[in-house]
């Protein structure tokens, strides 16, 4: 059984008195705790069996904490269903990973789609320096890696 769970960390209060909210994350009888970044509350403004951030004049974008939290509980749970489906192996960092939105494209990848977004905009001449650049590099490491394995 594989359960999500938004919970505040009161033992990591900071110096306002805030405490972080974390995604508990249980699967296979195993918690990992990832934390939702931009989200710290007073306990006397947390909800522990809604899992929400209570309606306060303190804070005033609850709605949107809220909506955040709810946010990374359905991705976490989208990567368990992979997870208990076979899709995926079972690795708790790759959940952390995947809340996080950490991406696993490689570096020409990302140069590549950050050029073309450049050309996109106004500033051509920026993207007339930065369109051989990852091209560039790219011929380097290949030149380099072969020097050293041949």
């Amino acid at each position: 059984m594989s359960s999500v769970k938004a919970v505040l960390r009161q033992d990591k209060t900071n110096s306002r008195g805030e405490a972080p909210v974390y995604l508990r994350i249980t699967v296979k009888r195993k918690s990992t705790y990832k934390v939702i970044p931009g989200v710290a509350v007073s306990p006397d403004d947390w909800d522990d069996k809604a899992e929400r951030i209570k309606k306060s004049k303190r804070i005033g974008n609850y709605v949107r904490l809220n909506n955040l939290i709810i946010a990374k509980k359905l991705e976490a749970q989208n990567h368990i269903v992979d997870v208990e489906g076979g899709v995926k192996p079972y690795r708790p960092n790759e959940i952390k990973r995947a809340i996080a939105g950490y991406s696993t494209v490689n570096f020409t990848q990302y140069a590549t789609d950050y050029v073309e977004a450049l050309g996109q905009t106004p500033r051509y001449r920026s993207y007339q320096k930065a369109k051989s650049a990852p091209f560039q590099i790219t011929g380097l490491c290949t030149k380099r890696f072969a020097v050293r394995g041949g």
